[in-house]
Parts: structure tokens; sequence; C-alpha cells
């Protein structure tokens, strides 16, 4: 977890920036959306550069995913089943 998504609205050109986190870490005022979460859901396995329609509560957005920044895990890179 932990990924960073960077979206461009495509109604205004902004962009908005979102970390994608566990539940228990969500902070919507702080850009931390939780992957169960309506919009964080409909981020999942999606990649840079893909357009979609979010739906939220307000509406359908319009977007394009610019850019996701996946954080290592330490843990992961360690794991004894990895090949090196």
């Amino acid at each position: 977890m932990e990924s960073q998504v960077s979206l461009m609205y495509l109604d205004n050109k902004e962009t908005e920036q979102f970390t994608i986190c566990f539940p228990d870490q969500s902070d919507p005022d702080k850009g931390n959306i939780s992957f169960s979460s309506p919009v964080g859901s409909q981020l999942l396995l999606r990649s840079a550069g893909e357009k979609l329609v979010l739906t939220t509560s307000g509406g359908n957005i319009e977007v394009i995913i610019k850019e996701i920044k996946f954080k290592s895990h330490w843990w992961i890179r360690l794991s004894p089943y990895q090949k090196v």
C-alpha cells in the first residue's frame, strides 16, 4: 500500500495527488484514501495514462491517471523465497 496516484481532472486540467492506504490510515483531508473506499477501489489495478470516469457521491468525474508511484517495502525485497 501507500502508492501515490496523480490524477488530472479533464474538465479543468487540474491535478491532484492521493496516497492509497489501508482503511485505518485513511485521512481524505490529507489526501490519504483507503483502497476500500469508493474512489480508492476504482483506482486499484489501473495504469498511468489510463482515462476513466470516477463515480463519486458528487457525480461522475472524468480523469486521467498521470502517474503512479509504488512504495517499495523492505520486507518484500528481503523475502526468503525471493531468488537473488
